[in-house]
C-alpha cells in the first residue's frame, strides 16, 4: 500500500500506524505461518506461575486441582486464535506433566500412568484433564462455527477472505497468521456440518450438507446446469412458499 494511502486511512480513522510483529488484546499479531518462538511467551509464563508455588508440599489432588484451574486457563485465550506447534505443545505438557507427579516443573519423575490415558473423564478412568491439542482444536472449531453461523462484520469479512466467490474454502497459499488453523478445524468439522432448512436464503442446493450426509455436488456429476439453476443456486430458488416441515 503506498505511504499516502496508509497516511489517508490512519488520519480517517484516527489511529497511528504500526508494523509487524504487534498485539491486540493481549494476542500477537504477525504475517505468515505460527512458529514457535511466536507463542513461546506462554510457556515461559507457565513457568513463572510455577516459580512461585511450592509444589512439593502441596498434595496430589491440590497440584490437579491448580492444574486444571489454573495453568490451563492460561493458554487458552492464544489457543483460541493459533493452531499450536506440536513442539510447544509437547513443551506444556512435559511442565504440567512434571509438576503433576514431582511437584518440580523441571524434574520428571516415574509415572504410574501414561499422560494419554490421564487425559480423559474420570468416567472413562482418567482424571478429567484435556490434551492441549484437543483444547487447542475445539477452540478453533469454535472460532470456525462463529465464521460459519454469525451475521457479524468480523465473520463476513473472514467468510470473503478465506471462500471463494463461488462457494468452497480457498486452497492456495495465504499469508495468514490464522488460516492454518481454520483450515484445521474445517478438516475436522465440515464431515460433520449440516443445515436445516428454514428461508433457504443462504443455502447452497450443490454445494451444502442439506438432504443427506454430504453436498449434492459430491454424489452426483453434474453437466451444465440441472434445472437451469446454477452452481450458486440457493434453496430459496425451488422452495415452495409454504414452511419445509409442512410439505407433505
Amino acid at each position: 500500500m503506498p505511504p499516502p494511502q496508509k497516511q489517508f486511512i490512519c488520519n480517517l480513522f484516527g489511529m497511528p500506524e504500526c508494523s509487524f510483529p504487534d498485539s491486540y488484546l493481549g494476542v500477537p499479531i504477525f504475517p505468515g505461518r505460527v512458529k514457535k518462538a511466536q507463542v513461546w511467551h506462554v510457556v515461559d509464563r507457565l513457568q513463572e506461575t510455577l516459580a512461585g508455588w511450592k509444589g512439593s508440599l502441596l498434595s496430589f489432588q491440590a497440584r490437579l486441582c491448580l492444574i486444571k484451574s489454573v495453568l490451563f486457563s492460561i493458554p487458552i485465550y492464544n489457543m483460541a486464535i493459533y493452531k499450536w506447534p506440536k513442539s510447544v505443545i509437547n513443551s506444556c505438557e512435559r511442565i504440567m506433566r512434571n509438576f503433576l507427579w514431582s511437584g518440580d516443573p523441571a524434574k520428571s519423575k516415574l509415572i504410574t500412568k501414561a499422560w494419554h490415558k490421564i487425559c480423559c473423564p474420570k468416567d472413562e478412568g482418567g482424571l478429567g484433564l484435556v490434551r492441549l491439542e484437543t483444547l487447542n482444536r475445539a477452540l478453533l472449531s469454535k472460532l470456525m462455527w462463529g465464521i460459519y453461523s454469525s451475521k457479524n462484520s468480523w465473520a463476513k469479512f473472514l467468510l470473503a477472505k478465506f471462500r471463494y466467490k463461488k462457494g468452497g474454502w480457498i486452497t492456495y497459499y495465504k499469508q495468514s497468521s490464522i488460516w492454518g488453523g481454520l483450515q484445521w478445524a474445517i478438516s475436522s468439522m465440515e464431515g460433520n456440518l449440516g443445515w436445516i432448512i428454514g428461508d433457504g436464503k443462504s443455502i447452497s442446493i450443490w454445494l451444502d450438507t442439506w438432504c443427506s450426509l454430504e453436498p449434492i455436488s459430491n454424489m452426483v456429476t453434474i453437466d451444465g446446469n440441472l434445472f437451469d439453476l446454477g452452481e450458486k443456486a440457493l434453496i430459496l430458488r425451488i422452495c415452495l412458499p409454504l414452511p419445509w416441515e409442512t410439505i407433505t
